[in-house]
């Protein structure tokens, strides 16, 4: 139905019910509503996800931590060591690869804690000032409605204040379904694919950490005892890099795809399907107002034209 059809006590009726909803709104109760249907809930499960992960994710940052500093010692040295009779081996350049590899994995889990701090912070936010987006987009509306029914000649009012609405409404939905939905529909997908292949790779990264570096491993009780202890851990790390470099290698990757993956790719992913949602259905509701304006105004072009005829 055409709004400026409307008779005057539902024009006035249909303004009071948007005010309302705006003073609901800017004093919670709105917020409260949503959060007894779900959002909640899906806050709570987000809250979780996330500890719960970045714990996860900085045990296995303190285990390549561990594993790199003692790569870093045995690549700086220069101590050769005999594996056969007769051959010296250079134990920091034999390293060299597997210390750029844990490197390479430190580095990349760090910036995942780092994400996985930032989505927490984002959601904290969205939580903040998601109430204040809605009553923002009921304000912009009540004036728009106002204007519409009272003032239907001021059409380039009508116009801004319907994209006021449309952009506030955007927003508030972007924090109230997309940014919590995208988090929490990553946690269901992360737990069904990449946290089972995570867990068992820290676990053996973890094992090959205490094998390779074992707490005794510099320790000693003189300098004699010391250099002789350093020098078998750079024997062992040797062996034991050289005869698991390949398994090392695949754990780091899933470790590395992983977290990238649960902290950036799959959030982001749901994030973007559900932004493109939202606009298909805003640039819908924009697209039947503008209609309706053209009608208008083709309508009183017509009337216009047919009132100058003779």
């Amino acid at each position: 139905m055409n709004p400026l059809t409307k008779t005057p006590n539902r024009k006035l009726a249909t303004i009071i019910v948007v005010v309302v909803l705006f003073l609901l709104s800017t004093f919670g109760a709105l917020d409260r509503v949503a959060g007894f249907i779900g959002g909640d809930s899906v806050a709570a499960h987000n809250k979780t996800y996330l500890d719960n992960s970045f714990d996860r994710a900085l045990t296995a940052f303190i285990v390549l931590s561990a594993l790199k500093t003692g790569l870093a010692i045995v690549k700086g040295s220069e101590v050769e060591v005999s594996l056969v009779v007769g051959a010296q081996v250079n134990v920091g350049g034999a390293v060299q690869a597997a210390y750029d590899a844990v490197d390479t994995a430190w580095k990349t889990l760090a910036v995942c804690m780092a994400v996985l701090v930032g989505t927490h912070y984002a959601l904290d936010a969205a939580s903040a000032i998601d109430a204040w987006a809605l009553s923002a987009a009921f304000f912009f509306l009540a004036c728009f409605l106002a204007v519409v029914f009272y003032a239907p000649a001021c059409r380039r009012t009508r116009r801004v204040l319907r994209d006021l609405t449309v952009v506030a409404a955007t927003v508030s939905a972007m924090l109230y379904i997309a940014l919590p939905l995208s988090v929490t529909g990553g946690s269901y997908i992360s737990d069904r694919i990449t946290t089972p292949a995570v867990e068992a790779a820290e676990k053996s990264v973890t094992m090959m950490k205490n094998a390779i570096f074992p707490p005794w491993a510099f320790e000693g009780e003189g300098v004699i005892e010391k250099a002789r202890a350093t020098k078998d851990t750079m024997a062992r790390a040797l062996v034991q890099i050289r005869a698991r470099s390949k398994d090392l290698a695949g754990n780091l990757m899933r470790i590395m795809a992983g977290y990238a993956f649960d902290a950036v790719v799959f959030p982001l992913i749901l994030f973007y399907a559900l932004f493109r949602g939202v606009r298909a259905a805003v640039v819908y509701a924009v697209a039947i107002g503008r209609t309706e304006d053209m009608k208008e105004q083709l309508i009183e072009a017509m009337r216009e034209g047919s009132s100058h005829k003779p």
